[in-house]
């Protein structure tokens, strides 16, 4: 039986072509496994905005926990972030915050350990001769992934050398934490089924708003560099030439290690970053009002309030094992030629092939 594929009028650029959609379903342990963050490109509805949000504060909690910052520095992240969060929370006091931080490093800790015994076991249950030969013996060292915890120090690593405290649950880890509850429950309470499947042109918006807030936090640990940095970057490609741009941005690792980044890596993420700065330009103060007026209208009535008291407390503990199934979809136009399209949106079907 041969199996048509739908033709549609493409929303992007009006022209012909095939309907292709596939899903992909992500399960994530907090803090064990790496975070898996949504595509911006991908996303046209608050409520998944609102979930890559999400994604994007439990990567940096995973970070402050990988690469905990110095005590003063930590306890500044986690009072800035707090104070921000906190702007939409009815009731947080400092006492509930720090019912927050005792419960919350007490699991993580917990599930830390739980990980730990677990893999020793799985070590001690090994045989010798089904252990992976040695380097010397001709096996393959296995280097951990870049964005993989340890929760042991590390000799090496297969872009930077883990510190001895690697794992320390940090205030700014809660804090990033704290910070995913809240974008987790505005994206379930901002869910709407009408708007899943078409979302409006102002809610387009309103999703961008919320994406570009939360790409400013997202750190490729690769080239420890974040948008701020390329912004830096650029100007002064454009200001004194790439060789001095790339050595005034050179990194230090905790070795004393020198590395630049690559003449190709900056040209390839040139386009990216301009296009960064109109959105910062044009979004950012559209984020900044909006969430103002959610907390006002979170505030503003206690039925409301409660709801939200509510599904913060459920929310809390769900953040911990989670299973997201992300919906893409494209117009196919022809081999390398295609558009992507809200999942969500229904296109005008004129055939199939």
């Amino acid at each position: 039986m041969v199996k048509h594929s739908t033709q549609v009028y493409c929303s992007v650029c009006g022209r012909v072509g095939r309907l292709e959609r596939n899903s992909n379903t992500m399960r994530f342990r907090y803090p064990i496994d790496k975070v898996h963050v949504p595509n911006v490109e991908h996303i046209s509805t608050i409520s998944d905005a609102w979930d890559y949000a999400a994604k994007v504060c439990l990567h940096m909690s995973r970070k402050m926990m990988k690469f905990p910052p110095p005590a003063t520095l930590d306890k500044g992240i986690a009072t800035s972030w707090y104070d921000h969060f906190r702007t939409v929370v009815p009731a947080h006091t400092d006492n509930e915050i720090a019912r927050f931080e005792s419960l919350h490093r007490h699991i993580i800790e917990s599930r830390i350990l739980a990980f730990k015994n677990n893999l020793k076991n799985k070590e001690e249950a090994l045989s010798e001769q089904e252990k992976p030969q040695d380097e010397e013996q001709g096996g393959i060292k296995r280097q951990p992934d870049y964005d993989t915890l340890s929760f042991e120090t590390e000799k090496e690593h297969i872009h930077t050398p883990l510190p001895a405290n690697t794992g320390k649950v940090t205030r700014s880890t809660l804090a990033f934490l704290y910070g995913a509850v809240v974008c987790s429950v505005i994206s379930r309470q901002s869910y709407d089924q009408a708007s899943a499947f078409k979302p409006s042109e102002d809610q387009k918006i309103v999703a961008k708003a919320i994406c570009t807030e939360f790409q400013f936090l997202y750190l490729d640990e690769r080239m420890r560099k974040d948008p701020i940095d390329w912004f830096k970057i650029m100007r002064d490609v454009r200001k004194h030439g790439m060789g001095a741009a790339r050595a005034k941005h050179a990194t230090k690792l905790d070795d004393g290690e020198i590395v630049k980044l690559t003449s190709k890596q900056i040209q390839k993420k040139a386009a990216k970053t301009r296009e960064m700065a109109r959105q910062v330009n044009t979004y950012l103060p559209l984020f900044e009002e909006l969430f103002k007026r959610y907390g006002q209208y979170t505030k503003s009535d206690s039925l409301r309030a409660a709801s939200f008291v509510f599904d913060f407390l459920e929310t809390q503990l769900s953040i911990y094992d989670q299973s997201t199934t992300y919906r893409y979809a494209s117009v196919i136009h022809g081999v390398g030629d295609k558009c992507p399209v809200s999942p969500y949106e229904s296109l005008k079907i004129v055939g199939s092939e």
